[in-house]
């Protein structure tokens, strides 16, 4: 890959290898596992272990390309090596340009600190290089670029879109810091751009048909201001599990200064949002187990409004969703439809989002159902120059919330079908591209689209 980029002689093919065994190799092939948990204690448990059993350096190099959660970390294990070895892979993540490669390595050192000042001068030396602020954001950007064509590639593979979502995630992860590692990162907000006009609807419209696999976590956080607060969290969170009066303070004050940049770009609470890895699902909370969040359920559940709503999304991307909270969000799905809320009201398309989330947690398909129908009502309300494209997107996420897949399958089809007929001519051109990507991307639209893809190419002829 370096060869190829330096010669300016890199093809597709260079950056997203044909031969199979490049994906497997990455993190390890899936065999039995159908669940991250699983595969954490089985397949790749032993891969990992094979590893180890080598060059140590090698290794984490190796098994650090999949650090894209917390959970990827096997910190126990590396931990338990010998204090040498493990301040010499310390001293080398320092240098590796993939930041989960570098937050990885932190949160191994911080749980391994014990006023030890060999291990506070090497979580020093990743914190400097980390933690810069804005040469994070760019190594973000590419890491994120790099994720959007791979993770479009492996939906749309014959043989690797079969394979786990949640191991097409990790594997996606691996392969984005890979790409990091050998092109470094430069124009990366040009790259972002360019990335996302060319395979933004693959990989969007790919995330949200797999949120009925692993639904927690949103195409919208693939950002560097995203990624960046994902970074300064999982640090944050490796220094408060010191003891108070063992933090180093020069590691604390490391946090502070980036916590100024994290403040100004308003992005606190991006620092808490599940990460790439972090997507399963998982029961409903509690009362008791929403914290901070109580109060804005409390509110919600005794007056439904949007406004209530809104202000329990963060809520509802982290904590997750109770059931009380469930009943007020079909209320208020109800009043957008008695009332006739406009499309381009207020906050309405984002009180769709949050509904829309809602539905997919809870795998309630009647308040998905409801989304979608109010969703397919506000096509009508499309400008002359509007885009079709925020609808699409709710309705294959009120899909998602259908575990009968077949099902789920044939009522999106009808429904974009019916968008096809009511949208503004001058909108069928996204429209229809939308419908093409959506093809690709599962077989069972393949063929029922085509009544909405023909009518969106009349439609567009037309105009």
């Amino acid at each position: 890959m370096k060869a190829a980029l330096a010669a300016r002689e890199s093809t597709n093919s260079d950056l997203l290898p044909n031969d199979l065994r490049h994906w497997d190799n990455l993190v390890a092939p899936p065999i039995d596992s159908q669940t991250l948990e699983t595969f954490l204690t089985t397949e790749c448990k032993a891969e990992r272990a094979r590893l180890r059993a080598g060059d140590p350096i090698r290794a984490f190099r190796s098994i650090s390309l999949s650090f894209c959660a917390p959970a990827l970390v096997p910190i126990d294990r590396f931990k338990a090596l010998p204090k040498t070895g493990l301040l010499k892979i310390l001293q080398s993540a320092a240098s590796l340009p993939d930041h989960f490669a570098q937050v990885g390595a932190f949160e191994i050192c911080a749980s391994a600190f014990e006023k030890d000042e060999h291990l506070e001068v090497a979580g020093l030396k990743l914190l400097d290089r980390l933690l810069d602020m804005e040469t994070l954001r760019h190594r973000c950007l590419s890491y994120a670029s790099a994720f959007v064509l791979t993770s479009a590639r492996l939906a749309q593979h014959s043989t690797l879109s079969l394979r786990p979502t949640f191991w097409r995630r990790v594997t996606t992860s691996a392969h984005s810091s890979l790409i990091l590692r050998a092109c470094g990162f430069s124009n990366t907000d040009t790259l972002f751009k360019w990335t996302m006009e060319h395979s933004g609807k693959a990989f969007l419209f790919s995330v949200l048909l797999e949120m009925d696999r692993e639904p927690r976590w949103k195409a919208d956080w693939l950002t560097g201001k995203h990624l960046v607060a994902d970074a300064f969290g999982r640090v944050e969170n490796a220094i408060n599990k010191i003891p108070d009066g063992s933090k180093p303070e020069a590691w604390l004050e490391r946090l502070a200064k980036a916590r100024e940049w994290i403040t100004k770009n308003g992005v606190e609470l991006f620092t808490v949002l599940p990460a790439i890895g972090e997507s399963a699902p998982r029961k409903m909370p509690s009362d008791d187990e929403l914290y901070i969040f109580r109060p804005a359920y409390d509110r919600l559940v005794a007056e439904p409004t949007t406004t209530n709503l809104l202000r329990c999304g963060a809520g509802f991307y982290t904590a997750g969703v109770t059931e009380k909270s469930l009943g007020a969000c079909h209320s208020i799905v109800n009043r957008l439809q008695k009332d006739a809320i406009r499309w381009d009201d207020d906050d309405t398309q984002y009180v769709l989002q949050v509904l829309s989330f809602v539905a997919i947690q809870t795998r309630d398909v009647g308040l998905a159902n409801s989304v979608a129908e109010f969703c397919v009502e506000k096509v009508r309300e499309l400008p002359v120059d509007g885009s079709t494209l925020d609808i699409v997107c709710r309705l294959v996420e009120c899909a998602s919330a259908n575990c009968d897949r077949d099902q789920a399958m044939v009522a999106l089809a009808g429904r974009l079908e019916n968008v096809a007929f009511l949208a503004p001519p001058q909108a069928l051109n996204d429209l229809h591209d939308s419908l093409r990507h959506l093809q690709l991307l599962d077989s069972r639209l393949s063929s029922s689209l085509g009544r909405a893809v023909a009518a969106a190419r009349l439609g567009r002829r037309a105009a």
